[in-house]
């Protein structure tokens, strides 16, 4: 977790989502949001600099692609999603749309004009890249998490099992935190 001065009150559970791209991470992240309202602060960690200040009654949800690059000890709950079937499908839609718009949702940029044929190359070589390494970038994660001999860890294809699983050990630190106060 980000270690900020504003953020000094730890949260009652961290969660991470990650998975490589294109899986539904956010989707999953915006929906537990969505469901448990105040309880939850969710942050996708990709886009912010810093996470956001969490109260200690709340749980900090985060979706990081490169989540893994922290030991996941360091998380309550790991969440990671596997490719879907047509996982390669999504991927050509989100070239599709990044032609659309005219812009590149990472690195490097694209030309900011819709429909711009420059950047086709770039995304073709993103959408290329991200659909040629996806089994290797989802076996190196195993390792990682295999390695990591953690409980609480989650590795499913399934948006609704995973958002059930939240769910469910959401309600578990309710109840240990219930417990805790007599």
């Amino acid at each position: 977790m980000t270690d900020s001065s504003e953020n000094a009150t730890k949260p009652r559970a961290t969660v991470l989502i990650t998975g490589i791209g294109c899986v539904g991470k956010s989707t999953l992240r915006r929906r537990v949001a969505d469901a448990l309202g105040e309880r939850v602060v969710d942050v996708d960690r990709d886009d912010a600099a810093a996470d956001p200040p969490v109260a200690p009654h709340q749980v900090l949800v985060v979706e990081s692609v490169h989540g893994l690059e922290q030991p996941p000890e360091t998380w309550d709950l790991v969440v990671y999603l596997l490719p879907p079937p047509g996982h390669a499908q999504r991927w050509f839609d989100r070239g599709m749309a990044w032609l659309r718009a005219g812009r590149v949702d990472r690195p490097p940029r694209a030309v900011r004009r819709p429909w711009s044929l420059l950047n086709l190359p770039l995304i073709v070589r993103l959408v290329v890249r991200n659909i040629w390494n996806a089994r290797r970038w989802v076996r190196g994660d195993a390792q990682v998490l295999e390695a990591a001999d953690w409980q609480r860890v989650v590795i499913t294809r399934d948006a609704d099992t995973a958002f059930r699983d939240m769910c469910a050990f959401l309600e578990t630190t309710d109840t240990e935190r219930t417990d805790d106060r007599g």
